[in-house]
């Protein structure tokens, strides 16, 4: 009887623990997401000042107004549907051309450590393909 007790708290700690893993990985997992996304907001957004050396010296409020008046618009709209659909297009062209790579050159070898396919298991390929599909 004492041998179960001690394989039940066994197993409750190997829980906890499991579900503090689970906890920590979930918190790098959004640090890592909040990391990029502040990265990409700071490109974008010096993109902009780059571009449109005359929006830093608006206050936010003007700023916002400006990005609502120019990039909500119908034309806006249409011209970043077209950029979208142009590359959703680019990522199945480019994942055909990795399962063709990987269907014809043998993992381990320098042609696909040079193509970096060497990392690609059997039927990866065709499964990025399906998903990088268009709707």
């Amino acid at each position: 009887m004492a041998t179960y007790q001690k394989k039940i708290a066994i197993a409750e700690a190997e829980i906890l623990q499991l579900q503090n893993r689970t906890k920590e990985y979930r918190q790098k997992l959004k640090a890592q997401e909040r990391n990029e996304r502040t990265r990409r907001i700071c490109q974008r957004g010096g993109y902009i000042e780059k571009v449109l050396k005359d929006t830093i010296a608006l206050t936010d409020e003007n700023f916002r107004e400006f990005i609502d008046k120019t990039l909500t618009t119908k034309f806006s709209t249409n011209v970043l549907e077209e950029i979208k659909a142009k590359q959703e297009n680019q990522t199945v062209v480019k994942t055909r051309v990795l399962i063709r790579l990987a269907a014809i050159i043998p993992p381990g070898t320098r042609q696909a450590n040079r193509h970096r396919l060497s990392h690609l298991p059997s039927g990866t390929a065709e499964i990025q393909y399906h998903e990088a599909k268009p709707k």
